[in-house]
């Protein structure tokens, strides 16, 4: 499927409009950053998200808003009617102790419940390669990861096929 990551900007909405992807996740961005460095706030930026996503939705266009996994924020991205919520997993990626990173699945873990709760599909991604992914297979709700820059990396060494087989395995541990 195609996912069209976007700001919540006139520009990207046109492109979506244009293109007609399977879903938008809408991201956070800044002008300074490389890569998106934390989830949306959707409580602070309400009014705004919630008509871009109405735009979107008279359009046909399913939207996802990527934020971080805290059960307030799915709380908000579902008041605001979003069809979906990508979970970052960032800092569970970049935990440096056992500890931190457990900590980090119960956050994703509740928030994925609380978003399968009001009936939101869920996905999760940043961060995610080969040796880290396996542990959020457990987590039921999380129907999609999005792990497309290993992959592709991987795939330099060993080829797409080899690549996806891999973590197509991991996912199905």
């Amino acid at each position: 499927q195609l996912n069209l990551e976007m700001a919540a900007t006139p520009e990207m909405m046109k492109i979506a409009f244009e293109v007609k992807p399977d879903i938008c996740t809408i991201v956070p961005e800044t002008r300074e950053e490389l890569t998106t460095e934390g989830g949306l706030d959707v409580a602070h930026n309400r009014d705004h998200l919630k008509k871009f996503v109405a735009q979107m939705r008279d359009a046909d266009v399913l939207v996802a808003l990527f934020i971080d996994p805290d059960v307030d924020a799915v709380k908000a991205a579902h008041r605001i009617d979003a069809t979906a919520i990508e979970l970052h997993t960032g800092k569970y990626a970049d935990a440096r102790s056992e500890s931190e990173q457990r900590a980090e699945l119960r956050r994703i873990a509740d928030a994925a419940r609380t978003a399968r709760k009001l009936g939101m599909r869920i996905a999760a991604g940043h961060g995610l390669h080969y040796h880290n992914t396996s542990a959020l297979v457990p987590i039921e709700e999380i129907e999609e990861y999005n792990i497309g820059h290993s992959i592709v990396a991987r795939a330099v060494i060993t080829g797409f096929e080899r690549a996806v087989r891999d973590m197509v395995g991991i996912l199905n541990s």
